[in-house]
């Protein structure tokens, strides 16, 4: 019956055939769903079935190109760019079926899922960027046990990718290992900024990381400030003693980063922020070193003021706070 322009599901003819609708969706038949459904408009004509309609000839008109694609990467590729495109189709036309629209997209995640299972177990060497992928979308769909798995594996054959840490601190979050989480956070920053995937993290330790950072101004280049900002502010509260080989190889990088900030604009103002975070790490690992009045905390805490004497007062605050 029709309440309110939505079906309910009693037994008569019309939620019957409803019901036998939605097999051709599950299987996948988009074409055959919509003749049917169209039909079934006819026949009964609720206002439930307009938009029912409009997603399925959206399917219904492009879903079969996949057979034209032979290889696994570019059906994975047609596959996440035609649900994209169905999401600004379904936006445009102010289509309000909820049902239909979570019913496929459960389907195409699931058919992306198997094809990069697929993908993987079919390459000859390990292909990391695929595994990160597939763990994107075990995310997606609520497989968070299967998540995990997936970049912990990922994570043995990739230990230092700064996109992999920062998903697993996600996991260390759920269960309750706050410090663990910020550790991992903390490394992949230190890795790669770039590809430290902000918008994908739901933590509050990134998200009040996130906040602070846009609240102080820091937009451009927002990934470099985040670990800067979370360091000074304590939402990266955990110190880590490097070991003396780690301690060198990040003086190194500090002393080839620093040219860069005299240089073009725009690479200069990607440097700062990088050579910033560079010199918190070693500080802090002078503070868990119990060397706070070492000739080098003093040198590397010069270097921070002058380059922001804002967000230096502010760590050496929280330093002093402490009784570091």
């Amino acid at each position: 019956m029709d309440t309110n322009g939505q079906l309910t599901f009693n037994d008569d003819d019309s939620a019957i055939q409803y019901k036998g609708g939605i097999q051709y969706i599950e299987n996948k038949e988009f074409k055959k769903a919509y003749s049917f459904f169209k039909e079934l408009d006819k026949q009964y004509g609720y206002p439930y079935l307009k938009d029912v309609l409009k997603i399925l000839q959206f399917w219904a008109e492009r879903y079969s190109e996949i057979e034209s694609f032979h290889n696994l990467s570019k059906k994975v590729f047609f596959l996440r760019e035609l649900w994209s495109d169905f999401e600004l189709y379904y936006s445009e036309y102010g289509i309000s079926n909820q049902e239909i629209y979570l019913q496929i997209e459960k389907l195409i995640r699931q058919q992306i899922i198997d094809l990069l299972v697929k993908k993987f177990q079919s390459s000859e060497i390990p292909d990391i960027e695929t595994l990160i992928l597939l763990g994107e979308y075990f995310v997606l769909s609520g497989e968070f046990e299967k998540a995990e798995e997936t970049f912990a594996y990922a994570n043995r054959l990739s230990p230092h990718n700064a996109k992999i840490l920062a998903y697993l601190s996600e996991f260390y979050y759920k269960r309750g290992d706050i410090r663990q989480t910020k550790i991992l956070l903390k490394e992949a920053f230190r890795i790669n900024p770039e590809k430290v995937p902000i918008e994908k993290l739901k933590s509050d330790v990134i998200v009040k990381a996130i906040h602070l950072t846009e609240e102080l101004g820091y937009r451009r280049n927002k990934k470099f400030w985040i670990p800067v900002v979370a360091v000074c502010f304590n939402v990266f509260d955990v110190k880590r003693r490097l070991s003396q080989e780690e301690f060198l190889k990040l003086e190194e990088e500090c002393r080839a980063l620093s040219p860069s900030l005299t240089g073009p604009e725009e690479k200069a103002q990607i440097a700062k922020p990088l050579l910033m975070y560079k010199y918190l790490l070693l500080m802090d690992s002078l503070l868990a070193d119990g060397s706070m009045k070492s000739n080098k905390f003093i040198l590397y805490e010069r270097q921070l003021r002058i380059l922001d004497h804002k967000l230096y007062s502010m760590y050496i605050n929280k330093v002093l706070e402490n009784g570091e």
